[in-house]
């Protein structure tokens, strides 16, 4: 390790950077051609990066920023569709459950509902860490900014960042009065609303605003068996409410409301696990040896006996206090989530019961807060203006319960599993200036994690209390940044991060819980963030080099009964993955915005020793590609914005187009689950009358109607396993119309 950072810090040189209370972000301008005289480009202001409200391009991190106007030019309504807009970034729609999408991040991802596993890519929603994979799928209808962070954030944002973090801030209140309403319908009869007001209170004191969005339809996935199109949609209502109280200019109080209830139809799983003409895809499935369904079906079509749709309610609570003093600032962040939901899911999309969730509940909460003290620029204790430092700590209890009731044949069999889960953390983070160019910064992170467990098996009626666990981890960053010039530096970084331990979720019949332990990264980067051509051109590079120890791989433990094997978490592999990203936006012509990205990953198991078929002695998977990985992904768009003739209002025409090479959408390389590279086409035009305040937009995604499975699930087997999966969305095209007052 030591070699190896020589090497890169030889290289690497570091800019000063600018920085700012740890406050409220203000209006963000995007990167997009102007229709001003300047014609160049805009920073972004980003908070979550070093806890301070700054211009995404002074960050020397790899920092893919996304403002509301961005996000609604490329038809962004939740996480699920920021998929390829930041390079080696994948989104996967979650076949257990619509309201989970599985994100993949310079390989590294889950594909697991359990919430006794921790998600190794943090999502971070006003400040507050979501805990658990289930119903990550959050509602972006409201939303000011949303950071996608690559690389480990072990230091700032804690465990579960250790490959990067997707950080989303809502809108706050204006203090001013006005809002915006949209109407939206797209094919498959999908039909949302969305609207937001902000309301003056007290004037200079006291502002509000609340947001609503309804979503309902969508479904394209066909029944054979009942005969109608009824999966793969939505039926979801999200509503905010925030205010924001200023007394003064030292003290500001944020706090923030919001619900997202869903009744979504289910997700529409598919059985591939045939034998027929058209040849086998895997031997022995239950439907086609016992009960003949042994004819493959098209894409996005199902033989379902089963059609109820899961609900779920979750509610979010949260709270903002700064407090600017002459010296530093204090900022608390207190979070609140509850969260109760049952999913329901055919789960072979045929009709005989083979394994149906017929009724899987499940709830959970978390309480979280965050405490900083950040230090002020010239307030006395930066150092003549040469130091910023930011001090921590934090705390969370997150406390859950799942059941699983499957239909096997006629026969409920239940699981149940619950589980505690409490962090502490102390932290800090500071950047030094050597000289008006060069700036170094060194951040830690010691955090303590505590987990209880317990669980009671299919057939079983005694329940499992699994011994409490601990762990511990320090994690360290360091890092330099030069200034080439003006809105130009370079930079070198070294980072740390780790995904918690856990237990065994739900052991199978005979089988037993236990631990494993977390696992850890650390990444060498470095980077370049430049304008030139005053700054009619925009060039980010990142070069990433990170080593990974005690990856959490699914693997089997023979049993003594039926069904003869555990699938278990292990700490079974260590990996080293190295990578490209290079992001580039241009003006090259008033009104006109080029924008593209590339990014290139080379990930290799360094050695993955572990049993993962039944009955078989364990085996060098060392060979085996990173699921849901592609080596390289792209993006290429362009934005053009004019105004009409006749001093009709002016209209904007956006293209963009995606690519992916091939990957395995499964966790194990199971040819089913090899999907071969492809690119999604999209675009958009949009109008807008004079004033601004009335706008139509006409849009296509994957105009090309490309189909691809975009997840395949396998229940191991002795013979062969089972195979599921769902296909994605075929081409959509609908209308958006606008009004803001």
């Amino acid at each position: 390790m030591k070699s190896r950072l020589l090497v890169l810090a030889g290289c690497s040189l570091a800019a000063l950077s600018t920085p700012a209370l740890a406050q409220d972000a203000p209006p963000t301008t995007a990167p997009e051609a102007r229709t001003d005289d300047s014609n160049v480009l805009r920073d972004i202001v980003v908070t979550a990066a070093r806890k301070r409200s700054e211009a995404v391009q002074s960050v020397p991190l790899a920092i893919t920023a996304l403002n509301a106007t961005l996000l609604e030019r490329n038809q962004v309504s939740s996480i699920e569709d920021l998929g390829g807009l930041a390079p080696n970034l994948s989104m996967n729609p979650g076949v257990a459950s619509v309201s989970q999408v599985n994100i993949f991040l310079r390989g590294f991802g889950s594909d697991s509902n359990d919430p006794s596993i921790d998600p190794p890519i943090a999502v971070i929603v006003d400040g507050v860490s979501q805990p658990t994979f289930s119903g990550n799928l959050v509602d972006l209808f409201d939303v000011d900014t949303v950071e996608i962070q690559r690389g480990p954030q072990g230091t700032l944002l804690g465990k579960n960042a250790p490959t990067g973090a997707l950080v989303v801030t809502s809108r706050r209140p204006t203090g001013k009065f006005g809002g915006a309403v949209q109407l939206d319908y797209q094919r498959f009869d999908r039909f949302q609303a969305k609207a937001r007001m902000d309301i003056p209170l007290i004037a200079d004191v006291l502002a509000a605003n609340v947001s609503a969005s309804h979503i309902k339809g969508g479904n394209f996935v066909h029944n054979n068996f009942t005969g109608k199109t009824q999966f793969g949609g939505e039926d979801a209502n999200a509503f905010r409410a925030s205010l924001l109280f200023t007394p003064g200019s030292a003290f500001r109080w944020y706090v923030s409301a919001r619900a997202e209830i869903r009744r979504d139809p289910q997700a529409g799983i598919q059985d591939i696990s045939y034998v027929g003409a058209n040849g086998p895809l895997q031997l022995g499935a239950i439907e086609c040896t016992v009960f003949g369904h042994c004819t493959p079906t098209g894409p996005n079509i199902n033989n379902a006996g089963m059609t109820a749709g899961t609900s779920s309610n979750t509610y979010y609570l949260t709270s903002q206090m700064d407090y600017a003093l002459a010296a530093v600032t204090l900022t608390s962040v207190t979070g609140y989530i509850n969260d109760k939901h049952v999913n329901r899911q055919d789960s072979d999309g045929e009709p005989e019961a083979v394994g149906d969730a017929i009724d899987d509940p499940a709830h959970y909460t978390q309480i979280s807060e965050e405490f900083r003290i950040a230090s002020t620029r010239g307030g006395g204790l930066d150092l003549g203006g040469k130091l910023d430092w930011v001090v921590g700590g934090y705390f969370s209890s997150f406390r859950y319960e799942d059941s699983q009731n499957l239909n096997i044949l006629g026969s409920i069999l239940s699981n149940n599993q619950r589980g505690t889960s409490r962090s502490y953390a102390l932290f800090g983070h500071a950047t030094y200036g050597v000289t008006d160019r060069l700036s170094l910064s060194l951040g830690v992170r010691q955090t303590w994690d505590h987990k209880t467990h317990n669980y009671i098996s299919t057939a079983e009626t005694t329940r499992y209390v699994d011994t409490p666990a601990s762990w511990k981890n320090f994690s360290v960053e360091a890092g330099a940044q030069y200034k080439l010039g003006a809105n130009r530096l370079v930079y070198f970084r070294y980072g740390q991060g780790y995904r918690g331990g856990g237990f065994q979720g739900l052991p199978s019949p005979g089988g037993t819980g236990g631990t494993y332990n977390p696992e850890t990264v650390e990444t060498f980067e470095l980077g370049l963030k430049a304008d030139w051509f005053d700054q009619h051109l925009r060039v980010n590079l990142a070069l990433f080099d990170s080593a990974y120890h005690g990856l959490q791989r699914n693997v089997l433990k023979s049993l003594p009964i039926a069904p003869f094997f555990q699938q278990i978490i292990q700490n079974a592999a260590s990996a080293r993955t190295k990578g490209v990203e290079l992001e580039v936006t241009a003006v090259p012509l008033p009104g006109l915005t080029l924008n593209g990205t590339l990014g290139y990953i080379d990930p290799r198991f360094k050695d993955f020793v572990a049993a993962i078929i039944p009955g078989q002695p364990p085996t060098d998977n060392s060979g085996f590609p990173f699921p849901f990985t592609s080596k390289w992904t792209t993006k290429l768009g362009a934005t053009y914005s004019f105004s009409l003739p006749g001093r009709l209002g002016f209209s904007t025409f956006n293209v963009d187009w995606n690519y992916r090479s091939s990957f395995s959408a499964a966790n194990l390389p199971y040819p089913a689950a090899q999907v071969d590279g492809f690119g999604l086409l999209n675009a958009s035009l949009r109008f807008e009358d004079p004033s601004r305040r009335y706008s139509l937009t006409l849009y296509g995604r994957n105009i090309t109607n490309k189909i691809w499975r975009t997840q395949v699930l396998t229940v191991p087997g002795q013979v062969a396993p089972f195979f599921i999966t769902q296909a994605s969305k075929p081409v959509v095209y609908g209308a958006t119309l606008g009004f803001k007052f």
